[in-house]
């Protein structure tokens, strides 16, 4: 930490606000409900929203067989 913020930087005080910033986190517990409130309603449609577009689009089909399709594209070895 020293070397990002310099040797003149006290490092104490931002070590010590992340560790009560962790332990304050570590302290809350999540329920799938949390994953409903509306200040995360944008994120979960994204989410959503590329999990439904990966399907449409048949990438998995590509992913899934793309050893195949570099091979038969005349690619040799793990180039």
């Amino acid at each position: 930490m020293k070397r990002l913020r310099g040797q003149s930087f006290d490092v104490e005080e931002e070590i010590n606000d992340q560790i009560d910033s962790a332990s304050a986190v570590s302290d809350e517990t999540a329920t799938f409900g949390d994953l409903l409130k509306p200040e995360y309603r944008q994120q979960m449609f994204v989410g959503c929203s590329l999990m439904v577009l990966q399907q449409f689009t048949g990438i998995n089909a590509v992913i899934f067989f793309s050893t195949e399709i570099f091979s038969d594209a005349g690619v040799k070895g793990s180039t």
